[in-house]
């Protein structure tokens, strides 16, 4: 049977990094069915690491859905389209998670209208997975985001919408 092995030196960083992970999927799976987030159906630990069984969700990307409007969306369609976002980042911060890395491309809205918050950051992708203009200065300068961030990255994704263009980096 195969088992994950951190690398050597590595153990306690990759002990870290699963705990959290199976910590924020395990918080995710009590969220209400109709968050806008993924859906996690199960969360499975062999084989030394963790699997997160997550609902499928397809649908084109908020930054797609600019480039085919010419850039922008008005103060309506904008709130239309983050208004369920919002709602799914009250639910995830009051479970004491938070987002880390808000920004149009992962905001994703289906065929029906549905839109979704995806790519949830967890263990050890906080440092890697940062969206440049959406991600709040204390992040930015090696913070770990928390729900204040996600906020002003709300904010940001706002701007952009709007106004055709991500705020300064």
């Amino acid at each position: 049977e195969m088992s994950m092995q951190p690398i050597a030196g590595a153990e306690k960083r990759f002990r870290s990094g699963l705990n959290r992970f199976v910590s924020s999927y395990g918080a995710m799976r009590e969220l209400p069915d109709d968050c806008s987030v993924p859906k996690v159906k199960d969360l499975i630990q062999q084989n030394g690491t963790a699997y997160a069984v997550i609902d499928r969700f397809s649908g084109m990307t908020l930054r797609e859905l600019l480039r085919r409007n010419g850039g922008t969306l008005s103060v309506a369609q904008t709130q239309i389209v983050m208004e369920p976002v919002m709602d799914a980042l009250e639910a995830v911060h009051a479970k004491g998670l938070f987002h880390g890395n808000i920004s149009p491309d992962n905001i994703l809205i289906d065929n029906n209208g549905d839109v979704r918050l995806d790519e949830f950051c967890t263990g050890d992708t906080l440092s890697t997975q940062k969206a440049v203009g959406f991600c709040s200065p204390e992040s930015e300068s090696g913070e770990k985001p928390q729900g204040i961030s996600d906020v002003y990255s709300l904010g940001a994704v706002f701007y952009r919408c709007v106004l055709g263009v991500a705020p300064q980096d």
